[in-house]
């Protein structure tokens, strides 16, 4: 999980919370997530990530919520976080096994 938080910090250090980028930045951290679980696993996994952007400076709140149905032997998800004084990040990965 740690490559998956080192994204998160890596696209978002230091970065002010802007509504216009807010698009493009879920965007390009969903998609350097994809590519990093495509490197680990095997060709029949497929992959969704949700990535959500929050303004901190304006104290509001999030929350998120998530239900699969799927084969809990080959299927799974996790989520990472990540913080600073402008913006608050999560991003949820699912990896599901098709036949």
């Amino acid at each position: 999980m740690q490559d998956y938080e080192s994204i998160l910090k890596n696209q978002l250090e230091d970065m002010p919370y802007s509504h216009s980028k807010a698009v493009y930045l879920t965007k390009c951290v969903s998609d350097a997530m994809k590519a990093r679980s495509k490197l680990e696993h095997a060709p029949r996994y497929k992959f969704i990530v949700c990535t959500t952007l929050v303004d901190n400076s304006t104290k509001s709140s999030t929350t998120q919520a998530n239900r699969c149905l799927w084969n809990v032997e080959t299927d799974n998800s996790f989520t990472v976080q990540y913080q600073s004084k402008h913006l608050y990040a999560s991003a949820t990965i699912f990896a599901v096994y098709t036949d």
